[in-house]
């Protein structure tokens, strides 16, 4: 079943950070989602995290250093739901937020 959501995570060197801004993800209430990680060529041992994780949810993309903006855009290009849910590595969402935003979304065609 095609993802509802794409949840898009960059990071660069954030290892310490990066852990609770995926576990806030896989632990939404809303399940429906894809989660996509660009690692922007870390080397304080974020590889040797994003190996570990075990999920058919997530798409793991390590690449050469760009600027964020482009990371964001590949993001983009990796997607492959119709709503796009963007987190920084150094955030954490509410249990319920991606619910949340999707059921206003959904019912609400002008938003």
């Amino acid at each position: 079943m095609k993802p509802s959501i794409s949840v898009i995570i960059t990071s660069f060197n954030r290892k310490r950070f990066l852990e609770n801004a995926v576990n806030s993800v896989l632990a939404q209430s809303f399940t429906n989602f894809e989660l996509i990680i660009l690692d922007n060529g870390s080397m304080d041992g974020t590889a040797d995290y994003l190996d570990k994780l075990i999920d058919s949810r997530i798409k793991i993309h390590v690449h050469d250093p760009i600027s964020i903006s482009e990371q964001r855009n590949l993001g983009l290009k990796l997607a492959v739901a119709k709503y796009i849910a963007f987190l920084d590595d150094d955030d954490v969402w509410h249990r319920d937020k991606l619910e949340k935003q999707y059921c206003k979304i959904s019912k609400n065609s002008k938003v």
